[in-house]
C-alpha cells in the first residue's frame, strides 16, 4: 500500500520542479511531508541521510534562502548525492547565471551516476544552445547507452532525444549518415 503522503509530496515536487527521484523511497515520504508541507525542517537539520540533506537544501532553495540551500546541497554532495549536484547546478544556472559552475555540477552528477537523465538533459541543452554539437551528441550517447527501454517514461525521452538528434545531424551538422547510425544503433530492442 502506498504511503498516505506520497501523492501530496509528489504533487508538491512536480509543482516546484523538484527531481522526483528523491521522493520514490516510501520510507522517507513522511519526512518529506514533514519538511515541505508542514515546514518542520528543523527536526531534520542533523540528519546524515543524503536524500534528506539534499531535500533540506531544496526546502531552503524554494524559500530563497540560498546560503542555507548551498550549505545543505554541498553536505549532500559530500555523500555523493547526484540529485544535490543537479540542484546546485540549477542554482548556478538559474540564480547566479554562472554557467561554468552549473556545467561543473551537472558533469559531477553524471560522473557519480551516468544514468542521471536530469543532468544529461541539462548539459545537452546547454551545449545545444551554445552550438557545441559534439558535446550534445556525447551526452545523448551516454543517455541512450544507459536508458531503460522497458520504462515508458524513458521511452518518451528516447523519442525526444532522437528528434533532437534528427535536427542536430541533419540541420546543424548536415550529416544524414550520422543520423542513420544513431537510429540503427538505438532502435528499440
Amino acid at each position: 500500500m502506498a504511503n498516505k503522503y506520497y501523492d501530496l509530496v509528489t504533487q508538491f515536487a512536480r509543482e516546484n520542479n523538484i527531481d522526483k527521484r528523491s521522493f520514490l523511497d516510501n520510507t522517507l515520504i513522511d519526512i518529506y511531508y514533514d519538511i515541505f508541507i508542514l515546514d518542520n525542517v528543523d527536526k531534520y537539520i542533523d540528519s546524515d541521510i543524503s536524500e534528506i540533506i539534499n531535500n533540506i537544501g531544496m526546502y531552503y532553495y524554494l524559500n530563497k534562502n540560498y546560503d542555507y540551500a548551498i550549505k545543505y546541497f554541498l553536505s549532500a554532495i559530500e555523500k555523493n548525492n547526484d540529485c544535490a549536484m543537479n540542484n546546485l547546478g540549477d542554482y548556478y544556472k538559474n540564480i547566479k547565471q554562472n554557467y561554468p559552475y552549473a556545467v561543473h555540477y551537472y558533469s559531477m552528477a553524471i560522473e557519480t551516476n551516468n544514468n542521471n537523465s536530469v543532468a544529461l538533459d541539462k548539459l545537452s541543452y546547454y551545449y545545444q544552445i551554445n552550438n557545441n554539437y559534439e558535446y550534445v551528441l556525447y551526452y545523448y550517447e551516454i543517455y541512450l547507452k544507459n536508458v531503460d527501454y522497458t520504462n515508458n517514461t524513458e521511452s518518451e525521452s528516447i523519442v525526444l532525444i532522437l528528434m533532437s538528434l534528427f535536427g542536430i545531424c541533419l540541420l546543424n551538422l548536415n550529416n544524414g549518415e550520422l543520423l542513420f547510425e544513431y537510429l540503427k544503433k538505438y532502435k528499440k530492442p
